[in-house]
């Protein structure tokens, strides 16, 4: 009866701030995925280390870092990043390192599939990417190269977390709970099962270059991203359960904030930005 009471004294105006920060973490998570699966997916470009180092990554940034000094650090690092972004030997200097990191021929300075950490046997398609993969088709996803590339490389799996985070979102802004509810907890999951074990080292390992153009400072903030957005998705379970269905229902789109449709807004550009490579990285429907 008490814990009743006290959802009931959860006042209107209470409810609201919270679901604006709801959201406006929600807007944040789905662009920092949306991007990071871009940056590491596909061969990049002036228009993509310009949107690294865009307003939009800042603010998105600014959302989830509170005191992550990587995360932080990123900021300023992807600021610099969209400085240059007109430099064509920096641009060149990009491409190559990406070269490095993702397509050889010599081997990269760390491996981009979760696997090799898991296990320490350097071939793909392990039995982790068997789960990876039962995961993605749980929520009616699969790899467009299914069978040829990797199900757990790291774009794909931010691909897939950005995925979820549009989904949570629209389900929220929609008031429903049960659809909320499953895709937070299924976000929490799979970045705990898939993402926070073997991101840390090779987080260390992609430090193992001479020179660190712009793929190990991606893969340190993508890391800080999964760690610190574990803490805010175990939160947003909570405020869920804390506030019921019935709530959550009395909050719709006009919850919604300035800041958050702006990001909005930047994570539909991000969606348009086609990378040479990136195709061997995308989730698409499954077939039914």
């Amino acid at each position: 009866m008490g814990e009743t009471m006290a959802v009931e004294a959860y006042g209107e105006e209470a409810l609201r701030a919270d679901a604006e920060a709801c959201y406006e973490l929600a807007v944040a998570r789905a662009y920092l995925y949306t991007l990071f699966h871009k940056v590491l997916g596909g061969e990049p470009t002036t228009e993509l280390l310009a949107a690294i180092g865009s307003e939009a990554t800042a603010q998105a940034v600014g959302e989830l870092a509170r005191e992550d000094d990587t995360l932080a650090s990123f900021a300023a690092f992807a600021g610099g990043v969209g400085d240059r972004a007109e430099d064509a030997a920096f641009v060149e200097e990009a491409q190559e390192e990406f070269a490095r990191f993702f397509e050889g021929p010599a081997e990269p300075p760390a491996y981009p599939w979760e696997g090799p950490y898991l296990t320490r046997e350097t071939m793909v398609f392990q039995p982790n990417t068997l789960a990876v993969r039962a995961a993605y088709a749980d929520y009616g996803l699969q790899v467009r190269r299914l069978k040829h590339i990797p199900d757990d490389h790291v774009s794909i799996m931010a691909a897939f977390m950005a995925d979820l985070s549009e989904r949570a979102e629209a389900a929220l802004r929609a008031g429903d709970f049960d659809q909320g509810h499953d895709l937070v907890a299924a976000m929490y999951r799979f970045s705990q099962e898939h993402m926070a074990t073997w991101l840390p080292e090779y987080a260390a390992q992609s430090l193992h270059v001479t020179k660190a153009v712009l793929y190990p400072q991606v893969i340190h903030a993508l890391r800080s991203l999964v760690q610190l957005d574990g803490v805010f998705l175990g939160e947003t379970l909570a405020w869920l359960d804390e506030v019921g269905p019935r709530r959550l229902s009395e909050v719709t789109d006009d919850a919604v904030t300035v800041k958050a449709a702006a990001l909005d807004d930047a994570t539909a550009k991000l969606h348009g930005l086609r990378l040479r490579g990136l195709e061997d990285n995308e989730l698409i429907a499954s077939p039914r």
